[in-house]
């Protein structure tokens, strides 16, 4: 069960689920990889007819099955060590906090929520997508499961429906992460205000009360976010884990590069050269736009 909802909620992160329009198409794909992937010289009809975990498995993508350690994940990502540094610390701290809750100190609940705050392709949608892992390893949250969103997901065409769309999203995501990326999305213009008026009573609101069950991420632009900040004034009481993300240098963003070709294909010494001219080109026209 805990697989096909990790499935499920794969389509739901890529604005793609429909009921039982998606089921049905969920189970054909599954089928046609079953098929696909099988050995029918080797394979009894009734083994080829069976669906497993495994198989269900293959169609989710970036997720820790089984006896894989999530801190090993984070651990491998290239350079952000401040930031790994600073998960590890946000870790330690709700669970001193749970700690001394269940040895009945007079203590609030811990709030899980977070602020990621970078450059966009600085690693904040994978450090969140592990952080609900590491969550559910240490007994922070029951899942640990991952939905993504943006801020414009919520922004609706008719009044009173927006609120109604980030609980329905929030409850989805009890005991996961609600990673939102480019929050300030949620604040647009109208002649009566702005779109977060409606939209962050509600998202505050399921941050208070589900606070040990609800990891919200809001994520985008440091200036921008802080600025969104101020649409709502219970919003940043909620949200007491800040996290800072640094652009990549030059050596690690092709280290990075050469990491994701290794997985797949084999490459000679001169594709270096090939790959440090394309990124200082590309350092250079960062420069000049900022």
């Amino acid at each position: 069960d805990s697989v096909l909802e990790q499935w499920i909620i794969q389509e739901k992160n890529d604005d793609s689920f429909y009921g039982y329009k998606t089921l049905d198409k969920m189970a054909g794909e599954l089928i046609y990889q079953k098929a696909l992937c099988s050995d029918l010289t080797n394979t009894s009809e009734s083994e080829f007819k069976k669906i497993g975990v495994k198989d269900v498995e293959n169609m989710v993508h970036n997720v820790v099955f089984g006896n894989e350690d999530a801190y090993e994940l984070l651990d491998e990502l290239i350079g952000i060590a401040q930031v790994k540094t600073r998960v590890r610390e946000i870790v330690a701290q709700i669970k001193l906090q749970m700690t001394m809750e269940s040895q009945g100190k007079k203590i609030d609940k811990p709030s899980i929520h977070m602020m990621f705050l970078g450059n966009p392709g600085t690693g904040k949608t994978t450090v969140a997508r592990i952080v609900g892992q590491i969550f559910k390893q240490e007994g922070i949250l029951r899942k640990g499961f991952f939905y993504e969103k943006t801020g414009n997901d919520f922004v609706a065409r008719y009044v009173g429906t927006s609120a109604e769309a980030m609980r329905a999203v929030c409850r989805d995501a009890y005991g996961s992460v609600l990673f939102i990326d480019e929050a300030y999305g949620m604040a647009v213009g109208t002649s009566k205000g702005t779109t977060a008026d409606e939209i962050l009573p509600a998202l505050v609101a399921e941050m208070e009360n589900h606070r040990s069950d609800l990891c919200v991420i809001l994520a985008g632009y440091k200036d921008e976010m802080f600025e969104f900040l101020k649409n709502n004034s219970g919003l940043e009481s909620r949200i007491p884990h800040i996290i800072e993300f640094p652009n990549y240098s030059k050596d690690e963003l092709i280290e990075i590069f050469l990491h994701m070709v290794k997985k797949n294909f084999a490459y000679e010494d001169d594709l270096m050269e090939a790959v440090e001219v394309v990124i200082a080109g590309k350092e250079k026209k960062d420069r000049i736009l900022s």
